[in-house]
Order: structure tokens, then sequence, then C-alpha cells
């Protein structure tokens, strides 16, 4: 079944939905006359083209000459009155009349013939449409209305006019009438057309003899339906569909008494015939001669009329007004009626519904809507798509429509054969050579619905399976937002294999351990491992045949800039009590998307900076941070005493699951983890390593920071920093604190994050490295929760114009002075030289490295200081050792020219272990 849009869209666009045929295109060119709007350039003293088109119809229609067409654009308020004729050969006609009136009719059409009105909207206060004292006149596809609610009529035909048409129309009545034909006009018919309206009949015919009223639909709310009065006789009234819509509020009609729904007045009733219509229950069907007939049976008994009428639920589709699939209506009317046109309302011709047995004449519906098969669309498969030829392909169309058998279909196989039409779904063909073509199945309805369908066919060479692979790491190149790319990712593309038959699954193995059935050409693999691979693909064509190819393939983390970002809380397990058990890890994910995150994060970053913080432990124990799916390293983290909260800073590459694992060696600890930033391979800051440098002792000045306050600290244009720098690494250490709290750092110019950068406790020096965004005024905020003296020292800066790019790498310990033979712990002044670039897989150019350096069996107070090799020490620190205690502390420093850093311990006797976490080159 096709629904029918609705009025409202019929009124904004009947153009495309009727689908009236048009004249040859290049004939109608040279013969129309154009109306236009005064924005359009318009001009009534012109010829009407259309570069300068007449501002009036009133203009075209005086000047139009038989076989031109007026094209209207636009809305037009005027009373439009048309006078030329044309001849039968060659009408005037009038398209796309859109024109409104408020005073009057919209459109006269008076002493005129072979006139045709063919779609548009007109609106007028007693008429939409007037013909009057007229021949041969079309109306078709026209929404009409009128809007005077006494005298009006959309569509009134008067003044003994002849062989009016109206067809095709969407008709509404606010008031007396819908469609009034009277004053002697003869030889009118009024077919398929759609009426609605609230007070007057639908239809009157008053003094107006063979008048055929034919397959309309009305829909009326209890007023009259179709009213034949005066001399209206030798008329028709057959193969309609009336209903009274009744209120939805009260049930009841809107009218205090109902008329009939079809009514035939005595002086109207000789040689008059009614039959074939639908007419709804519950209001009077009937009025004969003046007399009301309750029953169809009373009808026919009375007027020997109406024998194949039916008073019954017409089945509506919802509030479409169209006939629903098994509606009384369908293939019930006679086709053979006066009257009955080719096209229905919607320009669908009649349709044998073979679902409905046949009741009527010629498979006709009742109504204006001839119910059709609805042909939403058609799919086509082949036994294979490719192959060796001679190739012999059976295509088979399956259609997406309810009426079986009622489709002709066309098969093109895109060859140059001849097509192929019918009404089988299921065709065979051979190809005879090497052609990859364009099978496509086309299947029309009776309605000349068309839909189509195709797919791709190759015809190939005969010869073996001939499998190719290429490997190639995936790297992000920018900020994409929605893929979730993570480092060591490969993709494995086979689709330059060439095969005759078209290759069934491909079987991937990357040589970790991970095979993958497909049935795609290509796959894409994240290592869990930095390492030389072999890849392997296994193809297997549709006959059965394999082959295998592989290819070897370095995986590697990839350089990346830094994207800063203003600390965030990511998790805190005492908000749910869910402290991290000894022997325990737990997952840390990358892909956090927050409006609380300045800038928002992309995809694909390769790294993520954390500060990790272990909070109530119930036993000494240490903290490991790992890309997921490897192996745990033999490294710390973070170094924890039973009961004291202590932090540290943390740079880990990201695992192929997109999360980093947290482990806890031994008894619980609660676990809070800030982000800090992140690094991305294809866009971000790059680092310039900086010699350390003081920027901040509050102790010079004998001032503590005092608890509940925060301290603006000035950084561009301070200890080397320039002022394109956007993020800073400092070394901040809380000093001889009087109470225990905490220090966070963050850019100036936004809100305090809910982030802690630094716990100390009462007397205790104690650092952390942090590397915070720079605010725009070139400062960054500090606040103690807690009162303490704070040095900060710079150790490097990320800026645009910067040269280092960052290598992660899994973490690896470079030196633990604990496990030497001989032993090297460092005594109070004493120094060791450590190489870093050339170790490891740190190239030779390395700038700067990231190490997570840590302090263990100290036996004094003191603090260990980190510098490049070759350079003079510049009196900062990099962690505070403490005696019994194990101490780390993330370091971001600058490596010597010869790839080595120089670590000083400044009192006492301590073991120094230093982990690698990655590295900068310059790029």
């Amino acid at each position: 079944m096709r629904i029918r849009q609705s009025a409202a869209v019929l009124a904004a666009g009947l153009t495309a939905v009727l689908g009236l045929p048009a004249p040859n295109a290049a004939a109608e060119q040279a013969a129309t006359l154009y109306v236009g709007t005064p924005s359009a350039g318009c001009s009534d003293a012109g010829s009407g083209t259309q570069a300068q088109p007449y501002c009036s119809v009133n203009t075209a229609a005086a000047a139009a000459l038989p076989g031109q067409t007026v094209l209207v654009q636009g809305i037009h308020h005027e009373s439009v009155r048309i006078t030329s004729s044309g001849t039968p050969d060659h009408p005037i006609v009038f398209r796309n009349v859109w024109v409104v009136n408020e005073t009057g009719p919209a459109v006269v059409v008076s002493g005129a013939h072979d006139v045709l009105l063919r779609r548009g909207t007109v609106a007028g206060t007693d008429a939409g449409i007037r013909v009057e004292g007229s021949t041969r006149i079309g109306i078709e596809g026209i929404h009409a209305r009128a809007t005077d609610p006494q005298s009006g009529a959309a569509l009134r035909i008067t003044g003994a006019s002849t062989d009016v048409t109206a067809r095709a129309n969407m008709v509404e009545s606010a008031g007396a009438i819908g469609i009034s034909v009277e004053g002697g006009a003869r030889g009118t018919v009024l077919a398929r057309n759609e009426l609605t309206g609230k007070t007057g009949p639908a239809i009157a015919v008053n003094g107006a003899p063979q008048t055929a009223v034919v397959n309309n639909s009305v829909w009326n709310s209890c007023a009259p339906g179709i009213d034949l009065r005066g001399e209206s006789t030798g008329s028709s009234v057959v193969n309609n569909l009336t209903t009274a819509m009744k209120d939805p509020t009260t049930g009841s009609c809107t009218v205090a008494s109902p008329a009939a729904q079809i009514a035939v007045a005595s002086e109207a009733s000789d040689g008059t015939r009614v039959d074939y219509n639908l007419l709804a229950p519950g209001v009077t069907p009937y009025s004969w001669k003046g007399v009301a007939q309750p029953t169809r049976t009373d009808f026919t008994n009375a007027s020997g009329q109406g024998s194949h009428d039916l008073v019954t639920d017409p089945k509506i589709w919802g509030t479409a007004y169209v006939p629903a699939e098994g509606s009384p209506a369908i293939d019930s009317g006679d086709a053979t009626a006066t009257g009955v046109p080719t096209l229905d309302l919607m320009d669908n011709p009649t349709a044998d519904d073979t679902l409905v047995p046949d009741t009527g004449i010629g498979h006709i519906d009742r109504g204006a809507v001839e119910v059709e098969d609805n042909l939403f669309g058609v799919g086509l498969t082949t036994d294979t798509d490719q192959g060796p030829y001679p190739l012999t392909v059976q295509a088979t169309a399956k259609a997406n429509n309810q009426w079986p058998d009622s489709l002709a279909y066309t098969f093109d196989f895109g060859d140059g054969s001849p097509q192929v039409t019918g009404t089988s779904a299921s065709v065979s063909h051979t190809y005879t050579g090497p052609c990859t073509c364009t099978a496509t199945v086309t299947a029309a309805s009776a309605a000349s619905h068309v839909v189509s369908r195709a797919v791709t066919i190759k015809s190939t060479e005969p010869g073996p399976l001939v499998p190719a692979l290429t490997v190639t790491s995936l790297v992000p190149d920018h900020a994409d937002t929605t893929n979730e790319l993570v480092p060591l990712t490969v993709q494995a593309d086979a689709s330059a294999t060439v095969s005759p038959w078209r290759v069934a699954k491909w079987v991937y193995d990357f040589g970790d351990g991970t095979v993958e059935e497909r049935y795609t050409d290509t796959s894409q693999h994240a290592y869990a491992l930095p390492g030389d691979y072999t890849v392997t693909v296994t193809a297997t064509d549709t006959t059965g045949r394999s082959a295998t190819v592989s290819r070897p393939v370095r995986v590697q983390y990839t350089t990346s800039g830094y994207l800063p970002i203003t600390p965030f809380r990511l998790i805190d397990t005492r908000r749910n009590d869910t402290a991290l058990p000894g022997g325990v890890s737990m997952s840390v994910c990358s892909c956090w998307r927050s409006s609380e995150i300045s800038p928002p994060v992309p995809g694909g970053v390769s790294a993520m900076v954390l500060n990790i913080t272990a909070v109530d432990a119930t036993t000494d124990t240490y903290l490991t941070v790992w890309p997921s799916r490897q192996p745990r390293p033999t490294t710390s983290s973070l170094n924890v005493r039973a009961g004291k909260p202590v932090a540290n800073l943390v740079t880990v590459p990201i695992g192929p699951s997109g999360t980093v694992e947290v482990f806890n060696q031994r008894g619980l600890v609660h676990v809070v983890v800030d982000v800090v930033g992140y690094y991305h391979p294809g866009i971000g800051a790059k680092f310039t390593a900086a010699a350390p440098a003081r920027l901040l002792d509050t102790r010079k000045t004998g001032t503590r920071v005092t608890s509940g306050a925060t301290l603006p600290v000035q950084v561009s244009g301070k200890a080397g920093v320039p002022a394109s720098a956007t993020a800073v690494v400092l070394n901040v250490t809380a000093a001889k604190a009087d109470s225990g709290g905490f220090l966070t750092v963050w850019p100036s110019g936004t809100d305090r994050p809910t982030t802690s950068s630094l716990n100390f406790e009462q007397g205790q020096t104690v650092a952390n490295q942090v590397i915070v965004p720079i605010g725009p005024d070139g400062r960054i905020d500090l606040y103690s929760n807690g009162n303490t003296h704070v040095v900060a020292d710079v150790f490097g800066y990320y800026s645009p114009d910067g040269k280092g790019l960052f290598t992660p790498t899994v973490p690896v310990r470079l030196k633990d002075t604990r496990y030497d033979t001989p032993k090297t712990t460092l005594g109070g002044g004493g120094r060791l030289v450590l190489p870093v670039a050339g170790t490891h897989g740190v190239p030779a150019g390395a700038t700067a490295a990231v190490l997570n350096l840590t302090a263990a069996t100290a036996t004094a107070d003191g603090w260990l200081s980190v510098w490049p090799d070759g350079t003079p020490w510049t009196g900062t620190s990099n962690l505070n050792t403490v005696p019994n205690r194990v101490v780390p502390n993330h370091a971001i420093t600058p490596l010597g020219a010869n790839g080595a850093i120089d670590v000083l311990n400044f009192a006492g006797r301590t073991d120094v272990v230093a982990d690698l976490a990655g590295w900068f080159t310059n790029g």
C-alpha cells in the first residue's frame, strides 16, 4: 500500500507528489510564459521570459495563446481572471498556480475554453477557483480552499459551463461547500478528489445535469457528503468513499442533525445512478427524494440503486485517509463507470491487489486513492561474486513488497550483454571474459514504482592464488577525538593479494601468540611489548585453496609531544572504601573524556603522566605502575610507609588495552590517581631541557606559605623559562613543615583543582616533581594545606618552538647500587656517573631522560641531586633522604654531551636506584 503525504505537505509541494505528465521540454520552454515575484526582477511591461518574468498572473493570463504554458513562481496575492482560450489540441496550461485572495475568489475562469489548471494552491473567500460559462476546463492537482464559512465553495462550477473536469484535487471547505456544481453546468466530472469539510456538503450538485461524481474520498464532520439537487438528472455517484468524522472528545457528530452521506433530491433522481460507493456506519447513509434511508437495503428498495454499495468500516490507514490492506474499498469498484480517470489522486494507475479477492469490475478501488503494492526496496544476491571465466552466476532478486508475483524484473549484467526482463526473480548468466562488472536488477510495480540494486561481479583470468602482505605501524598524526589508537599498533594489509576466486577468509598470525581469523583483507593489532616480530597471513579462497606469506616488522614506541592539562582526579579508592590489596593490581584507563579537562584530551595518546598518592597503607609497601598486558617489571614507582601519605609523579606508556596497571606489593593501601598530562605522537608541545635552576625558596625570606594560602609564582621570564613556554617541569619541595598537609600546583587563571601535587608531614622535608601548565599571565599558583617552606627548581619546559620529543619505554632499571659488585653505595659528597644514552634502547642523540630516582638505606637527612654530566652542579636537589626510609621521586633531567648524568649524595650514606621511563630526542 502506498501512503500519501498529508494535506499540509501536498499544499507545499503537489508538483513533486502528483507526478503529472509534462509536455515535451524543448517545446514547453519555447512556449512558456513566466510569472515571478518583485524580488525576481519581474516586469508586467515585458514579454514574460524566464530572465524577466511577469509580475502578475493576470498579465500572463491575458497574454497567453493556445499551446502556451503559464508557469507561476512564488505566492501571488491577487484575483486572477482567465478569459483567454486554447484549442482541444493546444490548451492553455497554468502550472504551479499559487494564488491567495482575501477579498474574493482566487482564480476565475470566465467565458474561456480549453484551459488546464495544473498543480498549485489557491485560497479565496467565496471560492478558491470559480469556473463560469466555460468549456473543456481541467483542474488537476490543486489544493483549493474557501475561507467564507457561510457561502464559500473551494471549487465552484457555474454559469452553464460544460465538460469541466476536476481531478486529483485536495479540497478543503471551512465554509459551506467543498465543490459546488450549479447554474446549469453540464457534463462535469469530479474524480479522484479528496474533500474535507465541517458544516456544508463536500460536493453539492444543484441544477447541473450529467454530473459524474466518481472515486472521490469525502471526510466530513457529520456534514452532508454528496448532495444532488435541482435538475441534476442523468448524473452518477459511483465508487466514492464517504465517512462522517466524529468529534474525538465527545464521540458524537459536530452538527445537531447529521445529513445523509449521499442525498439525491426528487428533481435530480431521473436517470441518476448511485452504486459501488462505500459509506461509513453510524451516520445516516442515504436520502432519496427527500426521505432518509437508514440502511443500504432500504435505499435499494426505495431507489433501485446502490445494490453494490457497502455501509461498513472502510478500514482506513491511521489518519492518512488511505485504505489499509484488507479494506473493503480495495478491488471492489466499477472501472467502467462514467468519468473514471486513468490515474488516482497520487497519479497511480489502477492496480490488482493480489491479496484481496476482486468483488467489483476491473480491479479499481473505491475512493480517491488506489492501494498500490508497497515496493520499498529490492535486494540482489549472486551465488558467487568472483571467479575465473567462463564464470556462470545465478542472480536472485528479493523485493520488499506485499503482493507476490506482481513485479517485473530487469537484469543488466554489466558486460554489454542484452538485458533480461521478465517476471522471474532469478536469472543465470555466464561471463565469457575478464571484467569487473556491475550487475543490476530493477524491480517495477504496476504503478511504475521502481527500485534498483547493484552488486559487483569480478570475472578474472584463470591463475593461482598469490598472497601479498604489507605491515605498517599506525601512528596518529592529529587530534582524533574518536579513535583510541594505542601505542605499538600495526596494520596488516593483504589487499594486494591476487586470486581468480574471491578470498573467503584470512588468518593473521602476529608473531606474539595472537592469531585472528577474519573475513577482511586488513587487520589491526596492538602489541604488548616493543620488539621484532614476524607477521604471517594465510589466504583461503572459495574453492578451498590456501597460500601463506610472511613479513617482519619492528614495533617500537613513537616520539611524542606533550599535552599539559589542569590536573584532575581520576581515581580515589577512598571514595568507595576499596583499598588495593597486596599482590593485586588495578587498571587505570587513558581514554578519559570529561568537560573538566582543559584542553580536552584526544584519542591516540602514547603515555600518561600521573601523580600517584598512596594513603593509609597498613604496612610498608611499594606501588609499581606499568602498561597493561605486559609482564610486571621489577621496578617500583612509589615507596610507601605504613600510615603515611606519599606521592610521586609517574610517566608510563599506554598498554594495548588502553590502560595502565597499578600494583600493590603487600598489605592494604588506598590509591589516589591524578592525571597531569599526556604524550601524543602527532601533536603537543616539545620539551627543552634546562640546567636545574632555582625558581622559588621561601626559606630565604623566612616566611612559610601558610595553611589555606595561595602563592602566585611568576614562571615566564624566570629561571630560563621563555614567554613561549606552555608548561614547566618543577621539582617542588616542602621543607620544615610545622604541620602535616599537602601542596597543589596549577596554572593561574583557572580554578584550583581538587588534586594534590605533594604530601608532607610535620617537620618533614619532601620533594615531588610536577609538570604544570603556565597560565596566560605567565604564572602558576601554589596552594598549601599546612604551614611550610616551599622550594621550586626548574628542570625544563614545554613550548611549541621546542625540539624535544618524548619516547616512552617499558619501565626498566638502569642502576641499583645495593646489588653492585663491588658495592657503590654513595657516601656524603659522593657522586655517581650514570650512563643513559646508548643503554637500554636509549639512542646516542638523546637530550634528556625521564627517571624514577630512589634513595634507599640512607643513614642521614640529606638530599640527592641530578644534573648533566660534564656540567657544573647548580645547587638544586631532586629528592630528600631520610634515615631508614626509601624515598622516590620522578626526575626529568638533561643528559650530558656524553649521554650521562651525575647523581650527588649530600650527607650520610645512601644507595641509589634509577629506573628509566623514557627519553627525549630533538625532532
